[in-house]
Parts: structure tokens; C-alpha cells; sequence
């Protein structure tokens, strides 16, 4: 690492060298240089996000204005490229992606197993990850879209499954390819599930995650000071439906509850 490096804001790492981007918006690079990869253009400035790929793909940066560098210069995909918003993390053997404003994306390099064959359906894509043979790309919506490889680099060709995403996966916050494997980051949403009167009581239920508890708090007129616990101590979350009962309901008036999760 080169002496009295600082600032810095963000790395990305290749197969044999480091690029580092500083607050600002230049670059540092050091490492192997056999095909260029470290040698960055003098006039590169205003940087946003860097990525860092094996020595044939390089190294690209994205600039404040949309416009994506790269170094070697070996790919015609990057040029006249102007709305560019983001580029794909973790460092693909031989491939690129990136991100356009519009939600679509573009790739480059080698495509062996596909990596660079983007599915024609994919929209609203925000951000993504290079594995060795395939691509994860994260949506707004909190989905996933993957291409490329499914076969182990390192498990005799055998079937694992690492462009195949699981039934159902969704609330998806970040992703990450690896060589073999697929990691997605989920968000499960804190809500309150439905709200039924039983004998006379309102009964509140909502989702609770195990190693968790929460409390179900009631107000009658949404002030901040007017929330009050239902119950003395936390209920604790089972991964399951969990149903509390508000024993004060009134006949008539206004109840609004709201589940705080307590941290253990």
C-alpha cells in the first residue's frame, strides 16, 4: 500500500492490484501493472465509484458527470456512455457491469459462461456484484435478477447453483457473488399484521423474528407522549404469528397501536 495514503472513501480490489478512491474524486492504484491496470489516466478526476477487475478487464472508474474511464482502454461498451449511476462490486475474472440512471444496465469483457449476456427484461436495476462466472444485479424493488454460470469453478463442473435465486426471495437490501455462491442481504419488514376485535377486545398481530421481542404499544390520539406498552414485558418473537390482546378496548373511540422491536 503506498505510504501516507489517506481520505480514502472506497476500494475496489482486481486479481492483482488495488485501486483506492479519495475524497477528492482521484484515484490511487498499486499492485501488478503487467497490462496496465494501475496506470491511471493523469486527467482523471471528479471520481464517484471505482471497480476493479482481473488484468484483462482492468480498471473503470465512474465520474460525477455519468461518464465511465477505464484503463486500459479496451472496451468499446464504456464509450459515449453519459448516464451511468453506479458500477457492480466484487471482482468478476474477466467482466464488468454497470449501472445506468434509466435502470438498466451494460457489460463488457469476457463471456465465457455469460456474464455479459443481460437479461432483455431487466429494468430497474440499482446495483450489483461480479462473481467469477455469473452476475447479481439488485432491483428498486428489492428483488434480484442473476446470469451466467451455475456450474462450481472448483467442484468437478458439478451443479451449484449460484445464478439460480431462491423462490420467493424478495426485500433484498444487497447481494454479493462469489466463485461458487450467492450471498443476498434481506430486510424483513417490523409491521403489524392485522388488527380483529375477539369477546370485545381488539386483538393485534404481527411477525416476530426469533432472538427478538417487542412491545405493542396503544395511543388514542397519536401524540408522542401518549404511547403506552400493552403488555408489562416484551413479547418474544418465535417466527411465528404472534397475537397480543389490548384488554382496555373501548366500546366506542379511536385506538392506534404501533410494535416497537426491543433490542436483546
Amino acid at each position: 500500500m503506498p505510504a501516507g495514503l489517506s481520505n480514502v472513501v472506497a476500494i475496489a480490489t482486481g486479481y492483482s492490484h488495488v485501486l483506492a478512491l479519495k475524497n477528492n474524486g482521484t484515484v490511487i492504484a498499486w499492485g501488478d501493472d503487467s497490462s496496465g491496470q494501475t496506470n491511471i489516466p493523469p486527467d482523471l478526476t471528479n471520481v464517484v465509484a471505482i471497480s476493479a477487475a482481473w488484468n484483462s478487464v482492468g480498471s473503470v472508474a465512474l465520474k460525477d458527470d455519468g461518464t465511465l474511464v477505464s484503463w486500459p482502454a479496451k472496451s468499446d461498451v464504456l464509450a459515449g456512455v453519459t448516464n451511468a449511476a453506479a458500477l457492480a462490486t466484487g471482482s468478476g475474472d474477466s467482466s464488468g457491469l454497470a449501472f445506468m440512471s434509466n435502470g438498466l444496465a451494460i457489460a463488457w469483457g469476457d463471456n465465457t459462461y455469460g456474464q455479459t449476456n443481460i437479461p432483455p427484461d431487466l429494468h430497474s436495476a440499482i446495483s450489483g456484484s461480479l462473481g467469477s462466472r455469473h452476475d447479481l444485479v439488485l432491483r428498486t424493488d428489492g428483488t434480484i435478477f442473476a446470469w451466467g454460470s451455475n456450474i462450481g469453478a472448483t467442484s468437478g463442473n458439478a451443479y451449484v447453483g449460484q445464478a439460480t435465486i431462491p423462490y420467493g426471495l424478495s426485500n433484498v437490501l444487497m447481494v454479493s457473488a462469489g466463485g461458487n455462491q450467492s450471498l443476498a442481504l434481506r430486510s424483513i419488514p417490523i409491521r403489524i399484521t392485522s388488527v380483529c376485535f375477539e369477546n370485545s377486545n381488539a386483538v393485534v398481530r404481527f411477525y416476530g423474528l426469533a432472538g427478538k421481542s417487542y412491545f405493542v404499544q396503544v395511543s388514542t390520539d397519536l401524540d408522542v407522549g401518549s404511547w403506552v406498552p400493552l403488555t408489562v414485558l416484551p413479547v418474544p418473537g418465535n417466527n411465528e404469528q404472534i397475537s397480543v390482546v389490548d384488554p382496555s378496548t373501548p366500546a366506542t373511540g379511536s385506538r392506534f397501536y404501533r410494535l416497537v422491536m426491543v433490542q436483546n
